[in-house]
């Protein structure tokens, strides 16, 4: 999530210089908003589970990247007023997300859902060979999974955990990530706001 604000905060910010618009609040809110909006949409209804081992649940709905970005672009090129620019940077920031979502905590988003109701991960541990919790989410193990429904709740019952918000974002090296490219988004917005 620290991630996530990040990019919206810089996208915006690289956004508005590329395209020779004004930098305001609005601009920076709608890119946080779109870079947070699977989580928002999915999350909501799901709170009692987001800080559970059974997080990984928020990810259907808004997560299918063909609904959400289709849909999200029209919305975008209807209701603001950057026109194409504006619906380029939707796409761009989303296009981020579920990208993000397929590296790192997690297991992976049903990429090309309705086509495939597959889920999709990138550098991954080779979590169908351990039988035990692993010690990170990230490896070069696999570069891709492909994972059925039943594989991710198998997956899950041995390899989730009720600590993984403290766990992946304060303890492990990609939350050390996400929360330099939240910091570097909060430098850029200051010096350029």
């Amino acid at each position: 999530m620290p991630f996530d604000i990040g990019i919206g905060i810089i996208l915006s910010i690289a956004f508005a210089h590329f395209f020779g618009i004004d930098l305001s609040w609005v601009l920076v809110m709608f890119g946080v908003l779109v870079s947070l909006g699977p989580d928002i949409i999915d999350g909501l209804p799901r709170l009692k589970t987001m800080f559970s081992e059974n997080a990984h649940k928020h990810r259907d709905g808004a997560h299918y990247p063909l609904y959400y970005i289709i849909a999200g672009s029209i919305i975008v090129s209807l209701v603001l007023p950057w026109g194409l620019a504006g619906v380029f940077l939707f796409v761009l920031i989303s296009v981020i997300h579920f990208l993000h979502d397929c590296i790192g905590v997690g297991w992976g988003i049903r990429m090309f859902y309705p086509f495939s109701k597959k889920y999709f991960k990138f550098f991954s541990p080779d979590l169908d060979l351990h039988n035990k919790r692993v010690s990170t989410y990230i490896s070069t193990e696999k570069i891709i999974s492909i994972w059925t429904k039943a594989d991710v709740q198998k997956i899950n019952h041995i390899h989730g955990r009720k600590d993984w918000i403290t766990w992946y974002y304060f303890k492990q090296s990609a939350g050390y990530v996400e929360w330099t490219v939240f910091l570097i988004g909060i430098w850029l917005l200051f010096v350029n706001i």
